[in-house]
């Protein structure tokens, strides 16, 4: 019979990265923050560009790209007023 420490020397604490979330979620949350960013006067490509940063930034953690925060300085009181704003610069 086998003593505990040794079985449990065999065996190692392996963590696993948490799974990316769904692109079907990823997609309806950036659709839902272009719509916000629309609403508040936000132009279409900009809001696009924007709503992909801001969604990559809250759900997958990449920071934005320097284009991308030059857009999120420029629209940061429409981010701010459609309740985004937990995206910092």
């Amino acid at each position: 019979m086998q003593s505990l420490s040794t079985i449990s020397s065999k065996f190692q604490t392996v963590s696993y990265p948490t799974p990316p979330m769904p692109t079907v979620n990823t997609q309806r949350m950036g659709a839902r923050c272009w719509k916000l960013l629309i609403n508040q006067g936000v132009p279409f490509n900009d809001a696009r560009e924007l709503a992909i940063a801001i969604t990559h930034f809250l759900y997958h953690k990449h920071n934005p790209s320097p284009e991308q925060k030059q857009l999120i300085s420029r629209y940061y009181q429409q981010i701010k007023a459609a309740e985004l704003s937990s995206l910092e610069v």
